[in-house]
């Protein structure tokens, strides 16, 4: 399956199902989360508490206002690879349930893996012998 095959399926299944009335489900879930006041509830051994806490905000304001969606979910998947913030205060921060954020996690390092796959691909095949 080619890279643009694959964001392609994705971008469907991210938008397949939403009704008319989820944007102002959205905008009502956003307000609750603006006025949280968020601290972790699965601390991460080793990582100070506030460097967890300033993650869950720094996520909370890119759930909010996403200037750069794809930020989101490449953000999650870097501080899960990391562990430096739990996957429940992930949750927590988003407003997602943890089984959505364990799917966001799982289908973007897939994403990830299949683009970085066909890049090499391309990259081989420039050198091979004609």
């Amino acid at each position: 399956m080619s890279p643009q095959a694959v964001n392609n399926r994705l971008e469907a299944q991210s938008y397949s199902g939403r009704a008319a009335g989820a944007c102002s489900r959205i905008v009502q879930i956003n307000k609750l989360l603006v006025t949280d006041d968020l601290r972790p509830t699965a601390p991460v051994e080793g990582v100070p508490i506030e460097v967890q806490a300033n993650s869950m905000r720094l996520l909370r304001r890119m759930r909010v206002a996403p200037e750069h969606p794809h930020e989101l979910p490449d953000q999650l998947v870097a501080w899960a690879n990391s562990n430096s913030l739990s996957r429940p205060d992930m949750a927590v921060a988003t407003g997602f349930d943890l089984d959505q954020v364990h799917q966001i996690i799982r289908e973007t390092a897939e994403r990830d893996r299949i683009l970085t796959a066909g890049a090499l691909k391309q990259q081989a095949a420039r050198h091979l012998p004609a």
